[in-house]
């Protein structure tokens, strides 16, 4: 192996510490995601006129993923540790409770995709398990007729 000197054993611990710190800069890079989509939402909301329903729950346990927004609907995209049947039942009940109706419901293996209807509202709620991050996607979209 050769001879060990402290000057060689000084560089190795200061390039294994750069090591160290270089691949934890790129993997903190590679998670970086800016929440700007919830401030981003209520300034394009106040242009554009259209909002989510507010009574329009969220389930626990999720987070936003993205939100496009026109001057005529809005799309928002959850992720969520919740099984992809109870979000189905959770915005069932929720919105049946509170004076939506199901315009049309397609249930799959895969996932639910249910349109619910109220005065001139739409919203379509579709739901889909990914097994590969243990976490079902929830796919928002509301505009009025």
């Amino acid at each position: 192996m050769g001879n060990l000197t402290p000057a060689k054993i000084k560089l190795s611990a200061v390039l294994l510490v750069v090591a160290v710190v270089s691949i934890l800069s790129v993997y903190n890079f590679q998670k970086f995601k800016p929440n700007v989509s919830s401030a981003r939402r209520a300034k394009e909301g106040e242009q554009a006129g259209i909002h989510l329903p507010s009574d329009l729950p969220i389930p626990l346990n999720s987070k936003e993923l993205s939100t496009v927004q026109s001057t005529d609907n809005i799309q928002m995209n959850l992720e969520s540790e919740e099984k992809s049947e109870s979000i189905y039942n959770f915005y069932k009940n929720i919105l049946l409770d509170k004076g939506w109706s199901i315009k049309s419901n397609a249930v799959t293996e895969n996932g639910y995709v249910t349109n619910y209807q109220k005065d001139e509202n739409e919203l379509i709620i579709s739901i889909t398990r990914d097994n590969s991050i243990n976490k079902s996607i929830v796919g928002i979209e509301f505009s009025k007729d």
